[in-house]
């Protein structure tokens, strides 16, 4: 599990240092389209029948884009990849405070399924 998790926070930097180094988007956009991406990424081959592959994929992909800004840009990472990073932080955060706030043994009810 810990493994997996590293990998997936590994990954997410990954996608985040490479949109904010080689694309050259702002920094608050670079979350919006890597989740846009990954979602798509993985819906497609979920359709395919091949929904563990493909979060593997969308997880290695990430994990890869993280090694090649490291090794071809990393003076332009610290100068445009960590204000993405910050980005994600300020985006996150509330939707963090908002999971915790959610007692553990909420139900849902009937009306919530339909």
């Amino acid at each position: 599990m810990a493994i997996q998790s590293i990998a997936f926070i590994f990954s997410t930097l990954g996608y985040l240092a490479f949109l904010g180094v080689f694309t050259k988007i702002h920094p608050m956009l670079a979350p919006l389209v890597w989740a846009a991406f990954v979602t798509v990424f993985v819906y497609f081959f979920a359709i395919l029948g091949h929904l563990p592959l493909g979060a593997g994929l969308a997880i290695w992909l990430g994990v890869a884009l993280a090694i090649v800004t490291i090794l071809k840009k990393p003076r332009e990472l610290v100068q445009q990849g960590l204000p993405s990073l910050a980005a994600l932080v300020c985006l996150l955060l509330p939707l963090a405070v908002l999971y915790r706030s959610i007692p553990d043994d909420f139900a849902f009810l009937v009306w919530d399924e339909v």
